[in-house]
């Protein structure tokens, strides 16, 4: 096996396949947007709101006219920067979560090279698939790790960017009357690291939520000799990228249910297993992780069901935690959903296979999309042998590995961590 001189396995520290947002046609127009006359602001500048490893700096509250479109706004960066993340979303929480999705369109350098390419292009794209920078929209906030492509951000520089309104659907633009409660004011803010060695080695947390469906107890987690080997398997594609998989925390979320059915219009469930897995781990400190739920069965409804089953799901590219950008987790179904319908391949699956859907999903979650689509293929090299690879559960698995720009990308993530850099409440 690769990378087998490094200790790869279950850390407890003390204390697709789901599918990415659906590509829809991006060939349809809307109208010009118009020109980008907001005022610069210092993005140093107003109140700090931490979420769990990544500091969030407000910056704006920006105006939203009737078409859906925000106010610009820019935000001046300096260098040496390993990201620059943005999160917009309104001032009040809507009244139907996935009633409206927001998305950062258009994002420009004021040195003058696009990172996400203007509205008009992209008119029926949940993922701006064309753009230098893929974006995605996402229920709750827009939100985005830049760069998402291989080469960095030279900084110091200004980012000048908007906000769109967009079905969660059909991935359209919205107007904001279309929308219930639809919003007036968005506030916008900003995060940085500074940029670390080459070669420097990351570490990635995730804490586990166990719901009584699935495979595995919350528990027992640690001992499971079975999920021993579903975590060595996602492990070993991570070590191969520079990043340490720490298994930090694992507990028992029994209000969820053995079923969990969503879709893009109707996420309520997905919240509900993403808060669960929030208060198993309430207590233990805000140490940056990626949140994950085992449960027994996931259900995609109609019309959006491409995978009905899915073995897994990441419902935002890149996550982030908090409650702005809820649902934002990782979910793994373990066990058979029992359905006549079910496909044998989407079935109970056995730990390798699951292994490569856990690291599969936390590649979404780090800002990777397929290999086999315009938003990921840039990144990955020959896309059949690519650990994002759409089908990876017909994917050979000695195939499943990340590629080097891959793994470039994903280690910018706000949650990989650093030496020093390991975020609030971290050891």
């Amino acid at each position: 096996m690769r990378h087998a001189g490094r200790s790869i396995g279950l850390a407890f520290l003390a204390g697709c396949v789901g599918e990415a947002p659906t590509l829809v046609d991006p060939d349809a127009l809307i109208p010009d947007a118009g020109p980008m006359d907001g005022a610069p602001i210092d993005g140093a500048a107003g109140d700090v709101a931490s979420e769990p490893g990544i500091e969030w700096v407000e910056v704006a509250e920006v105006a939203v006219d009737p078409s859906g479109l925000s106010e610009a706004v820019e935000v001046r960066f300096p260098a040496s920067r390993r990201y620059v993340a943005l999160r917009a979303g309104p001032l009040h929480a809507p009244a139907a979560p996935g009633s409206a999705c927001y998305r950062f369109e258009p994002i420009v350098l004021v040195s003058g090279r696009e990172l996400v390419g203007p509205p008009e292009t992209q008119a029926r794209a949940a993922v701006c698939s064309a753009c230098s920078q893929p974006v995605s929209s996402g229920t709750g906030a827009a939100l985005a790790v830049l760069p998402s492509a291989a080469d960095a951000l030279a900084g110091p520089d200004t980012l000048r960017f908007r906000v769109a309104l967009r079905d969660c659907e059909l991935g359209i633009r919205i107007s904001r009357d279309s929308v219930p409660d639809g919003p007036e004011r968005l506030r916008v803010e900003r995060a940085w690291a500074p940029s670390v060695p080459a070669g420097t080695r990351g570490r990635l947390r995730v804490r586990v939520g166990v719901g009584p469906g699935a495979a595995f107890s919350g528990r027992d987690l640690q001992t499971d000799p079975t999920f021993t080997e579903v975590w060595a398997f996602a492990a070993e594609r991570f070590d191969a990228v520079g990043v340490d998989l720490i298994l930090d925390r694992a507990a028992p979320i029994p209000g969820v249910g053995g079923a969990v059915r969503f879709s893009a219009r109707h996420p309520e469930a997905l919240i509900e297993v993403d808060e669960q897995v929030s208060e198993a781990h309430a207590s233990t400190g805000e140490a940056s992780f990626v949140p994950v739920a085992l449960v027994g069965c996931l259900i995609r409804e109609p019309p959006e069901a491409v995978r009905r089953f899915p073995k897994g799901f990441t419902p935002r590219i890149p996550g982030a935690p908090g409650q702005d950008t809820a649902p934002s987790l990782v979910t793994l179904a373990t066990g058979d959903c029992g359905a006549p319908e079910t496909p044998p391949s989407e079935a109970s699956l056995e730990p390798s296979r699951l292994g490569a859907v856990l690291a599969h999903e936390l590649g979404h979650y780090l800002g990777l999309y397929h290999a086999d689509t315009s938003a990921g293929a840039h990144l990955a090299g020959p896309s059949e042998r690519s650990l994002m690879h759409s089908r990876i559960l017909d994917l050979a698995l000695e195939d499943a590995w990340l590629s080097a720009a891959q793994g470039a990308v994903l280690r910018r993530h706000p949650l990989i961590t650093f030496g020093d850099q390991l975020g609030p409440g971290s050891e």
